[in-house]
């Protein structure tokens, strides 16, 4: 197991140790040095071993005069894993200090009595988001991350409140603005501020999907929702529960089914198209094949099946 021991500004400069629980006065443990301040260099990406002694140079700055970040709590799998840590946070324009913040606020702000719509479910639709991000960067196809970050975990704050009596024409407006005021109070960019208020909108379920950012939200938001039917049962069994929770009564399955029917083909009736891999050789979505091919399953399940 491998852990983040010392970080340097925005990440750009790492130490790593293994054993995790390793300290100055462990033997054989083990460093590693990730420096990435040489963006798109041949050794920008890498976690080059060092010995002990180098390694302590680091740990009260001398060595680079950088400032500190708080080290990640958790510990890691392999140096890949660290790799890949180091790449999602890394030149995204926000220290990391802030954006783990801003994580930390927004858990605080999600109901958590609400079976779907809370902070785990934001968190792994930000983890769908990475994969689509993949796939855009490969296609030269431009996106922001770090404000696909903000969005992703924002888009359902204040969920299950009643937005109109709070001012807001939408629960997608009340999520953007309250978002938005989050980021403003951590001192973030405006720009940053106002596309990811932008592509928080995006997810309104009739509004008109422009940034690339709102459609990789959206797109994550429903993968999130329909990735196989094993998952796609388990959420309507979470979305029906959180329903009569909401609305103070029962709803039968049969209704229900109908219900999630119609809302699931008017996302899967909408484009979002980014990059080569949405489209199968006769240019349908392969997304949206599968997502209709699992509602399809999902639709004559019997009940039994279903609770």
């Amino acid at each position: 197991m491998y852990k983040i021991i010392r970080c340097g500004a925005r990440y750009d400069l790492v130490i790593v140790v293994t054993p995790a629980d390793a300290n100055p006065e462990t033997q054989d443990a083990k460093y590693y040095r990730a420096a990435t301040w040489d963006v798109g260099g041949p050794d920008s990406e890498k976690l080059h071993e060092i010995d002990a002694a180098f390694a302590m140079t680091y740990f009260s700055g001398q060595a680079d005069g950088l400032g500190f970040e708080c080290a990640p709590p958790f510990t890691f799998g392999s140096l890949a894993e660290v790799q890949q840590f180091i790449s999602e946070r890394r030149t995204l324009g926000v220290p990391s200090r802030t954006q783990e913040e801003f994580r930390r606020i927004v858990k605080t702000l999600y109901i958590p009595k609400f079976p779907y719509h809370n902070f785990p479910h934001a968190a792994n639709v930000y983890q769908e988001t990475l994969d689509i991000i993949q796939r855009c960067q490969a296609e030269n196809v431009p996106v922001n991350k770090i404000v696909v970050y903000f969005s992703a975990l924002g888009h359902d704050l204040g969920y299950g409140l009643n937005h109109r009596a709070l001012g807001y024409p939408t629960k997608e407006a009340l999520a953007a603005d309250w978002t938005g005021r989050i980021m403003f109070y951590l001192g973030i960019d405006p720009e940053i501020i106002l596309l990811t208020k932008g592509a928080i909108q995006g997810t309104q379920k009739d509004a008109a999907v422009l940034t690339n950012e709102a459609k990789i939200l959206r797109a994550a938001d429903l993968a999130e929702l329909a990735k196989d039917l094993p998952t796609f049962v388990r959420n309507n069994r979470l979305l029906k529960e959180e329903w009569e929770l909401l609305n103070g009564k029962k709803i039968s399955w049969p209704d229900w089914k109908t219900q999630t029917k119609k809302i699931v083909e008017f996302f899967l009736s909408q484009d979002i198209r980014l990059t080569s891999y949405h489209d199968d050789q006769k240019g349908n979505s392969r997304f949206h094949v599968a997502a209709r091919k699992i509602l399809d399953e999902y639709m004559v399940l019997p009940e039994s099946a279903l609770l």
